[in-house]
């Protein structure tokens, strides 16, 4: 769970999921990218094996990259990603 906003770079990758399971509740923040360059930088990732993730509950702004990559049977609730130079949510 997310205690305050998460700001990075555009080459930053923000959070990093590396195993299955994981439920983020992101408690109504979120990652916070620059906006304005494109980078390598992803919002929140799950690596390979890191499947059935949940992402809720938040933002993802103005990351270089992706905003939300995510593995097989993953899901995302209540979450608002916008502004991200790659895809939204993938």
């Amino acid at each position: 769970m997310l205690t305050s906003n998460l700001t990075v770079d555009a080459n930053t990758t923000a959070i990093r999921i590396q195993a299955a399971e994981v439920s983020l509740d992101l408690n109504g923040f979120g990652v916070v990218g620059p906006g304005t360059a494109t980078g390598t930088g992803v919002g929140i990732e799950a690596t390979t094996g890191a499947d059935r993730v949940a992402v809720s509950n938040g933002f993802v702004t103005g990351t270089g990259s992706h905003g939300i990559r995510l593995r097989l049977d993953s899901r995302v609730e209540r979450v608002s990603v916008v502004r991200c130079r790659g895809n939204g949510i993938m």
